[in-house]
């Protein structure tokens, strides 16, 4: 063991050494190590002071070890391809991004123009995301494509992929987040739903509660305490917001999806800017041609067309 780890160390300071040597001096401050966990094993072991001098973990079942991965951030390859650029006399010039639906995900279309050609770059739009694109996702993946495009032209290349800094980042956090959908639900949720009353009220088995994840059994347990509080109201007002609750879910089948309508945003935002007008303004006039309150409200057939409208809006 303590042999494969001090490889995988030597390994690490030849990298190191090798991406320093593959960027000017110039444009070194933009040179990032992240540090990144390594699994070198699939269980755990007792750790010795040598091998957690070297950086090596158990974690769950597995072994890691910690390791330092050089990569390029975005703002260095901008930085690289506009000092070049200028020496050449040629223009650098990056085309507005583009988006386009490819199966279930919104991808961002970045194309650059360099003293070196040109290329292009796409980045997934992480909408929903709960970490790092839980505020800005459609920036996070404009930044991503850009390096993407320029990274295909060599830019900031350091033997680790075309892969930037952020891109990196926006990955490891996306992971984490997936990891912590998949985290099994703990035996303190699992208690509360065994509960005869609440595997009655929710359709629940024993088999399909240990099934759960923590985030499956959060959502029963937030309902549990939404239906308690409604029954509280008496049971002829329980009964007519079921009857509300029944109506509201039939209408809201066609509605749009979140997805569909953050895209629409993105569009309209667009739009606006080009026009020279504000995205609220014209997100109001869709509301009053379709009789609507909010954008929210509109079907999956109404916020596509709207959606269709305003591409050619943008390409016209």
């Amino acid at each position: 063991m303590i042999e494969k780890v001090k490889e995988i160390k030597k390994r690490e300071e030849i990298l190191r050494e090798q991406a320093k040597k593959m960027i000017p001096e110039k444009y070194l401050p933009f040179l990032i190590f992240l540090e990144q966990n390594q699994k070198i094993l699939n269980m755990d072991i007792e750790i010795d002071p040598e091998l957690a001098r070297l950086g090596v973990f158990s974690y769950r079942g597995a072994t890691y070890i910690k390791t330092q991965v050089p990569y390029f951030s975005v703002d260095g390859r901008v930085a690289w391809a506009v000092d070049e650029a200028k020496e050449a006399g040629k223009p650098f010039k990056v085309d507005p991004p583009e988006y386009t639906e490819i199966g279930d995900q919104m991808v961002c279309i970045v194309r650059v123009h360099t003293a070196r050609g040109e290329a292009s770059g796409t980045a997934k739009v992480g909408f929903g995301g709960r970490s790092v694109d839980a505020t800005n996702p459609v920036e996070n993946a404009e930044t991503s494509a850009l390096g993407r495009a320029l990274g295909f032209l060599g830019y900031g290349l350091v033997g680790t992929g075309i892969a930037s800094y952020e891109e990196v980042v926006r990955a490891m956090a996306e992971h984490q987040e997936l990891e912590q959908q998949a985290r099994p639900a703990t035996e303190k949720q699992k208690n509360i739903l065994s509960k005869k009353g609440n595997m009655e009220m929710l359709g629940l088995t024993k088999e399909k509660i240990e099934k759960l994840t923590f985030d499956q059994a959060d959502k029963l347990i937030k309902q549990l305490f939404n239906n308690s509080s409604s029954a509280s109201a008496g049971a002829k007002g329980s009964s007519n917001q079921s009857k509300d609750k029944g109506a509201d879910k039939a209408q809201g089948q066609n509605t749009a999806d979140e997805r569909k309508i953050k895209y629409l945003w993105v569009l309209l935002e667009k739009v606006a800017k080009k026009q020279g007008k504000d995205k609220q303004e014209l997100a109001g006039l869709i509301c009053q041609q379709y009789g609507i309150e909010e954008l929210e409200q509109l079907t999956n057939q109404q916020a596509q067309m709207m959606i269709n409208s305003l591409k050619q809006k943008l390409t016209a």
